[in-house]
């Protein structure tokens, strides 16, 4: 896979988890790129940085909510759909110089995740795909919505300049990836 064809595939958002070999190659092209170009790649580091600071700020407001109402809902939603990085998630992980975990390819959009445990995640909340760590369910949010005002605002204040970033993230990979691809040899 060649650089314009990692580019191609994060402007179009594409999920790598359907096609394993394209995943684990963008995987290794992400992370030699971050190595390689890291002072090129230094704006989407920053933005990548501020989604995890925002999110990390969210967390304990969100493990204090779920934690408290998730254990007693009949569903689960912890879904392996939610739990796979697509390839916003690899740039992100590469961005900070995080692992990618592997994943059980066999498994199914809407089998149970496979880092679930009965004591909840066994991926720390940093490592988690931003989709699944954004994803909350109807009767969530209206507990969330019900709960004290405060908290909800400023979690939902953190949310809304998370998504924000999230959303540039791929034009800006894509905008230095581009001038990277037409300055290289």
């Amino acid at each position: 896979m060649s650089n314009a064809e990692l580019l191609g595939l994060i402007e179009e958002g594409l999920f790598f988890h359907q096609r394993p070999q394209e995943w684990h190659m963008a995987a290794e092209l992400l992370q030699r790129l971050f190595v390689e170009q890291a002072a090129e790649l230094a704006p989407v580091r920053v933005m990548a940085e501020t989604i995890r600071d925002y999110t990390g700020a969210m967390d304990a407001y969100v493990q204090r909510t779920a934690s408290g109402f998730c254990p007693r809902c009949p569903e689960v939603c912890c879904l392996a759909m939610h739990g796979r990085y697509d390839g916003l998630d690899l740039v992100y992980a590469h961005a900070l110089g995080l692992a990618v975990p592997d994943y059980d390819e066999g498994l199914k959009d809407h089998d149970p995740c496979q880092f679930m445990s009965e004591h909840g995640c066994i991926t720390a909340r940093p490592l988690r795909p931003l989709r699944c760590r954004l994803y909350f369910c109807n009767p969530l949010k209206e507990h969330m919505e019900k709960g004290p005002e405060a908290p909800y605002q400023e979690f939902n204040a953190l949310l809304s300049e998370a998504k924000g970033l999230w959303e540039k993230l791929p034009a800006e990979m894509v905008r230095i990836g581009a001038r990277l691809t037409t300055s290289s040899p």
